[in-house]
């Protein structure tokens, strides 16, 4: 039964009481997770740890079963996940500079076969702003050269991806980090400095 039962820990089977869970259904982990079963399914599918309902070899929600400890990191990052909109608003961006990001895979979601919106981890997003901010001056004004990041992509006429990258790599001597905004509205660059730089990758790529 302890085998193919999702036995939570402490029942008493035989006489002898588990000492923990060994599998989760995916009714115990909508319950234990705070996740609506129906959502939960659909991103457990896309995970490709149970079937999609009504897909062949799927079965009730009580019996669909898997590993719980395997999934434990995993399953906290579930319940977490956000929409589009919660997660471009978590990186004080704007959602046309996030559907940039994301067309040009600057950002990713964590599910992206998943027939449900939450699918983006607000943690990536603290990654990211890590990334970009890891190497960044303190700006307390901003004033010439500095400009914001997208203002200088849409100067230069691409999009910001390639500036972000290659503040990610190091490339770049000044990226800045503004005391006056918060998230990625706080990134600025040193707009001459980014135009070398694109012009000279340019050229060796020619």
């Amino acid at each position: 039964m302890s085998a193919t039962w999702p036995l939570e820990a402490g029942q008493v089977i035989l006489g002898v009481s588990l000492k923990k869970r060994r599998l989760h259904s995916v009714r115990t982990t909508a319950k234990a997770y705070q996740i609506d079963p129906r959502r939960l399914r659909k991103m457990l599918a896309a995970a490709g740890v149970v079937p999609a309902a009504g897909a062949q070899g799927a079965r009730a929600d009580t019996w669909d079963v898997f590993p719980a400890e395997d999934m434990h990191a995993r399953l906290s990052q579930f319940s977490r996940l956000c929409d589009a909109k919660e997660f471009a608003a978590s990186l004080n961006m704007s959602r046309s500079q996030f559907n940039l990001l994301v067309r040009d895979g600057v950002l990713r979601p964590c599910l992206p076969n998943a027939d449900v919106k939450t699918i983006w981890d607000p943690e990536d997003g603290a990654m990211f702003l890590a990334s970009v901010f890891e190497h960044a001056r303190s700006l307390k004004h901003v004033d010439a050269p500095w400009v914001h990041i997208a203002k200088s992509a849409q100067r230069l006429k691409i999009s910001p991806a390639p500036i972000i990258r290659a503040i990610q790599m190091g490339k770049f001597e000044h990226p800045a980090c503004s005391a006056q905004h918060t998230g990625y509205a706080a990134l600025f660059v040193d707009h001459g400095e980014v135009s070398s730089f694109l012009k000279a990758q340019k050229n060796k790529a020619g």
